[in-house]
């Protein structure tokens, strides 16, 4: 097995590399949202044509491209791969239950900014003569303003654009570096809408290796839970109490991933023989299944024929088919969270027999009842979301192989300093990066994707490696690249861990860790 890592760009690496040499790719790529502020995530690279057409060079003909994308900026990733010569075959979603809903009460902006709504404008001309006056860029001034995650916001922006202004603590730190004029104090010192105060709410937020108030244990992902109070208050203004319970946003709870194919070299026979690849190894993504009764269900057919029918059309028999290890693989994937299993129903198959239709000799259908091989099949029933895959998160592979590993705070501006004033911190995890997939997930992919002497897989946005590990733990080779070197030390150390370990079958997968 060969693993090649590259630090660099990966329009540069990839340049290096020999044309139609690569069996797949698999790559989680920047969504291009500014995700927790990161530089990386909004850089256009994923929207820009040129990059997918240097992946599609290195791509043997016939090579499938998965390739991770976000729900709202899925479409231009999607536009920019098919522009680059792709053929676009399908989309897996990834179902999970982890989301935390990120909403804006639209309520609660009214009672707060409602009194002053016209009143920016002239506010932020001044802001902005004063802040290119002083010589501070937008970033600057952003960087004293942290988000909770320690990313930057886009608060100045807004301040600039006539979207808002600052709060009366942010005022007190921005006046004497900005010499801003005191006649905006009564805007900034806003007359908000009292809110009354109904309850309060105890909520609990998953925060990266972070506690707040009280602590509570780590879940599996090698995060870790904090508890806060907020009060829940109602709107005061008639305006607010007509939009109470508007928001803006969905909780997440899937991703997409683009299934892409470099065109095929005439026929997908010809293609698998002359370049040894060609479409999906489906018997390597079948779904388990879930006992002997749910294989048996499985197995069996679809519609009955029974001595009675004389037109079974659609019917067809699955008796010689209990070699096969699971169920035909599905474009969608879940994560076994009860939220996710919540939502398939429960589906319920009476017990039934089932048969083939014999013909006579003489090519007449013969409708006695000795024509019949009949199968009989046990009732079986359980959650829909059997038929599809499952990909769990282990609860300990996110920093496997990191141990001793330099570690960076949850919560730090892009200089490395810590972000805001987060309370007591915990000590944190090695592995940082902020949008890891569950090795099974990628293992899954890997499998999927398998060519029958195994191939190459590429991934040109690395990121801490998710990817090359479930490539070395399944046998096949990987070329990774990453351009952040932290993220490519973290990498490294736990493909490097992952060389250590036994290798697993590409049929099988490790059970979850029980710690």
């Amino acid at each position: 097995m060969n693993v090649q890592l590259h630090l660099g760009d990966c329009l540069e690496v990839l340049a290096g590399l020999p044309e139609n040499s690569v069996d797949t790719c698999i790559t989680d790529p920047p969504y291009e949202l500014g995700f927790m502020g990161k530089k990386w995530d909004s850089s256009g690279i994923a929207f820009q044509p040129e990059t997918w057409q240097a992946v599609f060079r290195v791509l043997k003909p016939g090579a499938i491209m998965l390739a991770f994308g976000g729900t709202r900026t899925y479409h231009r990733m999607v536009c920019a791969i098919e522009d680059a010569g792709f053929e676009i075959r399908d989309t897996i979603a990834w179902v999970y239950g982890s989301g935390f809903p990120k909403s804006y009460d639209i309520s609660k902006g009214i009672d707060k900014d409602a009194p002053r709504i016209g009143m920016f404008k002239d506010f932020a001309i001044h802001f902005a003569k004063q802040r290119k006056d002083s010589g501070k860029s937008q970033k600057e001034l952003a960087a004293l303003f942290p988000s909770k995650t320690g990313g930057l916001t886009g608060c100045v922006w807004n301040w600039e654009n006539g979207a808002s202004v600052p709060t009366q603590e942010q005022w007190r730190i921005l006046q004497p570096i900005l010499s801003l004029s005191d006649e905006w104090l009564p805007l900034i010192e806003r007359i908000e809408a009292e809110r009354e105060v109904i309850g309060m709410d105890k909520k609990a937020e998953l925060k990266n290796h972070v506690f707040f108030g009280s602590m509570d244990t780590a879940n599996k992902s090698g995060r870790a839970f904090g508890y806060g109070e907020w009060d829940i208050t109602a709107p005061s203004t008639p305006e607010a109490q007509l939009w109470h319970g508007w928001g803006t946003a969905l909780k997440p709870a899937f991703e997409p991933i683009v299934v892409a194919m470099k065109p095929i070299d005439g026929t997908f026979v010809n293609n698998a023989l002359t370049w040894g690849v060609a479409g999906l190894w489906i018997d390597g993504g079948r779904v388990e299944y879930s006992g002997e009764q749910d294989k048996l269900e499985g197995q069996s057919a679809r519609k009955s024929l029974t001595k009675d029918t004389m037109f079974p059309i659609g019917g067809y028999d699955r008796s010689e088919r209990s070699q096969l290890t699971g169920r035909f693989p599905a474009n969608l994937i879940h994560d076994g969270s009860d939220e996710v299993v919540g939502l398939f129903p429960d589906t319920k198959v009476g017990a039934r027999r089932a048969g083939q239709l014999r013909h006579t000799k003489d090519g007449d259908i013969n409708f006695t009842g000795d024509t019949f091989t009949l199968h009989e099949y046990p009732a079986n029933e359980g959650s829909a979301a059997r038929f599809f895959y499952c990909a769990k998160a282990s609860r300990s592979e996110r920093n496997a192989g990191l141990e001793g590993m330099e570690e960076r705070p949850a919560f730090d501006n892009p200089d490395g300093t810590m972000g805001g004033n987060m309370g007591s911190l915990s000590k944190p995890r090695a592995n940082h990066h902020p949008t890891v997939k569950p090795i099974e997930l990628m293992r899954y992919l890997v499998r999927l994707t398998k060519t029958p002497t195994g191939g190459v897989v590429l991934d040109p946005f690395m990121g801490s490696g998710t990817t090359g590990v479930a490539c070395v733990q399944t046998g096949r080779n990987f070329i990774g690249i990453e351009i952040d070197p932290t993220y490519f030390a973290i990498a490294e150390r736990r493909i490097q861990e992952a060389q250590l370990q036994p290798r697993l079958p590409l049929e099988e997968a490790p059970k979850e860790s029980e710690e």
